[in-house]
């Protein structure tokens, strides 16, 4: 197991399984992000990032809005692209609470199924939702049983939120704010954004020390979460810059550029324009001033109205899904744990139940790392752990 994989298991599994469980009560009465679409490609969507380049061009927002372009941001952006327009789409993938993003005006709120329940609740208040599942190893089975296509949406909500896009037909998508790299002034996030005051010095071992007001919110809100915070210290790599410059990117931006740079490969029939103005040259992605951009003039972006129509999911099978997992994962630890019970192996117990699996996965861990003398008190331990996880599964379920 790689340290990133021991530090998920440990502190984002169980809370993202909640996070699955609590949604998929509201998840029924909204439509879905994206249904299939083979049309032909149409319109320019901008995707508007929260880096510190946003400041030199935030002002074109208004005007390119009016002459057709779908405006797209995230939550981290939000607070500082609403001082100039309502954007048509925020997309949130947060797992902590950062419901205060969202107290802005947007045509669309995009919903990650595993963001915070409590931003779930402050994005129906505030207006049209749409949702989505993540494509990953943990949602394979749980996007199959509702009958949706998972969105396949990269390390970051700026990358999913690129995704969508394309998921929509885009036939241009062009970035602002997608710096991805510190800026000479060591700033992270553009001033008015979510984390506005973020700084990091690099130090002479190249390590970037993190800082500032913005840093000690995105702790609070970690803390407050129950989840590891944001590495105080990360490791950094030279990249080049916007107009031949030289900056640096930190082991958390460096994934998103990689995955940029995949997409536009992967997608020569999308043009894929880089405005950022700023921040790392993206392999792929041309670059461009805001201002010289004349978007397209034939968006057919669907109305989120129109989507539950589109692709209705279905709650009903993954409610009897869930039973059957609960029961099969309860009967087996039961086996384990029942005087002259069968002993199974300890991979046994973690072989075909998402859900299960991600609620218990901390606790096994556990186990698996006490090194415990006797073999039949860490299999008592795991069944344990594995019942009251299925337990939890009961009781939440939709």
């Amino acid at each position: 197991m790689t340290p990133d994989e021991r530090n998920f298991t440990f502190h984002r599994s169980g809370p993202l399984a909640r996070a699955w469980l609590t949604n998929l009560l509201d998840a029924p009465t909204l439509p879905y992000a994206f249904a299939p679409y083979d049309g032909p490609r149409a319109g320019t969507f901008f995707v508007v990032g929260a880096g510190p380049s946003l400041a030199k061009n935030a002002h074109e927002l208004p005007r390119l809005q009016r002459e057709g372009a779908v405006i797209c941001t995230v939550n981290t952006a939000l607070p500082a692209v609403a001082k100039h327009v309502t954007p048509d789409v925020v997309l949130t993938r947060e797992l902590v609470d950062v419901s205060s993003h969202l107290r802005h005006p947007a045509r669309l709120r995009v919903l990650d199924l595993g963001a915070s329940p409590a931003v779930w609740d402050v994005a129906r208040e505030m207006g049209p939702c749409a949702w989505y599942v993540a494509g990953n190893v943990n949602t394979f089975e749980l996007s199959r049983v509702l009958g949706v296509r998972p969105l396949f949406g990269g390390p970051a909500a700026l990358t999913a939120m690129v995704e969508l896009c394309a998921q929509w037909g885009a036939a241009e998508i062009v970035l602002m704010g997608a710096d991805l790299a510190l800026a000479p002034d060591g700033a992270s996030y553009a001033d008015g954004s979510a984390f506005s005051g973020q700084r990091a010095t690099i130090g002479a071992d190249g390590m970037a020390v993190n800082g500032g007001d913005g840093f000690a919110e995105k702790q609070r809100q970690h803390a407050a979460a129950g989840l590891i915070g944001h590495p105080e210290r990360e490791a950094t790599v030279e990249v080049p810059g916007w107009g031949g410059v030289t900056l640096r990117t930190t082991t958390q931006w460096l994934p998103q550029v990689e995955w940029l740079e995949t997409f536009a490969e992967q997608h020569p029939d999308i043009a894929c324009i880089d405005a950022t103005e700023g921040g790392v040259v993206k392999r792929g992605w041309e670059c461009g001033r805001a201002e010289e951009v004349e978007p397209r003039d034939d968006t057919t972006w669907l109305d989120p109205v129109d989507l539950a129509t589109r692709w209705p999911t279905d709650v009903a099978a993954l409610r009897a899904h869930l039973a059957a997992e609960v029961e099969v994962a309860q009967l087996e630890a039961v086996n384990v744990l029942h005087p002259g019970g069968q002993i199974h192996t300890v991979p046994s117990l973690l072989d075909g139940h998402d859900m299960v699996d991600c609620l218990a996965a901390k606790k096994l861990l556990q186990v698996s790392e006490a090194q415990m003398p006797a073999i039949n008190k860490i299999r008592v331990s795991y069944a344990q752990g594995y019942y009251e996880a299925a337990e939890e599964v009961r009781r939440m379920m939709p």
